[in-house]
């Protein structure tokens, strides 16, 4: 038989509302405001001040730092894969191993490659 205090705690646990990361990312060019879906992200990559958001079609720039947005967007859906890279998971191809242990990550619908440093390297090896 539990008690009431079992209860409360249990109820309590239930009860926390679990975190709503962003859908919406807003970049400020001159006096225009792009709402880009962060859906529609392939990666992020930090460019001094600023992080680039770059979906298909497009390069944004954001006046967050990706320490910022990476707090703000599902873990999920978006893996560091170096200090100044966020990549969507499924916008990831192959991961590609080179030599110091770093990956090459080929994009889907994309030329584009990004380099996953050595401290992220974990997440493309296998078990």
């Amino acid at each position: 038989m539990q008690s009431r205090h079992d209860l409360a705690q249990l109820i309590s646990e239930l009860s926390v509302e679990q975190k709503q990361y962003t859908q919406w990312l807003k970049a400020a060019k001159g006096e225009t405001t792009s709402i880009i879906a962060v859906s529609d992200v392939v990666f992020l990559k930090s460019s001094q001040k600023y992080t680039e958001v770059v979906t298909r079609d497009q390069t944004h720039l954001l006046r967050q730092s990706i320490r910022e947005l990476e707090e703000e967007l599902d873990p999920n859906e978006f893996w560091r894969i170096h200090r100044g890279v966020m990549v969507r998971v499924d916008q990831i191809a192959s991961a590609e191993k080179e030599f110091g242990g770093k990956y090459r990550i080929r994009l889907k619908n994309s030329q584009k490659e990004l380099v996953c440093s050595k401290s992220y390297a974990h997440l493309f090896r296998q078990s």
